[in-house]
């Protein structure tokens, strides 16, 4: 019996060192999600990305004080008086990761609802701060979410997910602004 229990055991530890084989850990520098490699890659880029939340008209989008980034990245009441969404890219073409940004949205822009493809300019993870706007913008309506035949084709075109880096570089942004559509609270502008 004891025989038996002590292979159990043993395989019990192989098992579970070949489930982890290839985990990495990323030196923790006290910001929240943070890995090094992806961040450094995507810093001064324009990343195509899918929304993940739908955009609410009439109230602003606010973060809650104890929300991680709202406490590493400043989230401010003048932050909550802009349009906002969340973000996210898997990317596959230079390293396997993932991102997810907030993300100001361009006056004009339709509201966007999950599923539409954006392209996102993304500065640098260290020096992001959404009490003085230097955060991800978006600055392009790529395909919305109900046109499978641009999805499919954006796709075709970027990658598998459709979500990759597509320049490097702050873009020129003349022409797209960004501007107050809620009151500190939250409330919709008169």
């Amino acid at each position: 019996m004891k025989n038996g229990l002590d292979n159990l055991i043993a395989l019990t530890i192989l098992a579970s060192a070949l489930a982890l084989q290839g985990c990495t850990s990323v030196p923790y520098d006290g910001k929240p999600g943070m890995n090094e490699e992806i961040n450094a890659m995507t810093d001064n880029t324009v990343v195509r990305m899918t929304v993940t939340w739908t955009e609410r008209p009439d109230h602003a989008y606010m973060l809650p004080d104890y929300n991680v980034m709202g406490k590493y990245f400043h989230w401010s009441e003048n932050s909550n008086q802009y349009r906002w969404t969340r973000v996210t890219a898997t990317l596959r073409r230079d390293k396997y990761g993932s991102i997810v940004r907030h993300a100001m949205i361009p006056d004009g822009m339709q509201l966007l609802t999950p599923g539409d493809v954006v392209d996102v300019y993304v500065p640098a993870w260290e020096t992001m701060n959404y009490g003085t706007l230097d955060t991800a913008k978006i600055i392009k309506l790529v395909c919305q979410a109900k046109d499978a035949e641009c999805i499919r084709s954006n796709g075709s075109s970027v990658g598998g997910k459709g979500t990759e880096i597509i320049s490097r570089g702050r873009p020129d942004m003349t022409g797209i602004s960004y501007s107050k559509k809620f009151d500190i609270k939250g409330q919709l502008l008169k």
